[in-house]
């Protein structure tokens, strides 16, 4: 595992963000880590080695589309923290 560019040998088990976005000055950051393989991202039901239902793909494609209107001051939520 790494985070912030230095490895961590034994990482302490626990919940770590796929996703998050925060506020920083006067403009707004949003990052998934989520979607790297194509069935992902790609709702097309046909897909050759598709190993996730369309539903995933839709569900990431509402997500990522959910980021960038929240970044692009399109969505009326503020960043908070969840615990």
């Amino acid at each position: 595992m790494e985070l912030n560019g230095y490895r961590i040998k034994n990482p302490e088990p626990g919940f770590y963000p796929v996703s998050w976005c925060r506020e920083f000055g006067k403009g707004k950051v949003f990052y998934t880590s989520l979607g790297h393989r194509e069935d992902i991202i790609d709702t097309d039901p046909c897909l050759k080695d598709r190993k996730n239902p369309v539903e995933v793909s839709k569900a990431y494609q509402s997500h990522v589309l959910g980021g960038i209107l929240w970044a692009l001051g399109l969505e009326p939520q503020t960043a908070r923290t969840v615990q």
